[in-house]
């Protein structure tokens, strides 16, 4: 649970780059994705209304077999809601 815990604070204090960086880095390692740490990127995203990034990513999921959770999808529908809301204003 250490790397999703990293991903999941980084995305919250805004620093998506380093986000991503390290969720590239974790397959070096030999630490390979899990649901977790694609969920905390998936909901970093999101909520920085990144939402076609976000569904990339979970497409991306989909494609190298990780299953999604129960959290998966209320992520993304919460963070196309932001997004269009965003855009609004």
């Amino acid at each position: 649970m250490f790397y999703p815990s990293l991903i999941d604070g980084l995305g919250k204090a805004g620093r998506l780059d380093e986000a991503e960086r390290l969720f590239d880095k974790m397959v070096v390692k030999g630490c390979p994705h899990d649901s977790y740490c694609y969920n905390a990127l998936i909901d970093a995203l999101a909520k920085c209304g990144k939402t076609d990034e976000a569904l990339a990513l979970f497409k991306k999921m989909e494609e190298e077999g990780c299953d999604q959770m129960v959290y998966t999808y209320p992520i993304l529908i919460s963070g196309h809601f932001k997004g269009t809301e965003m855009k609004r204003h």
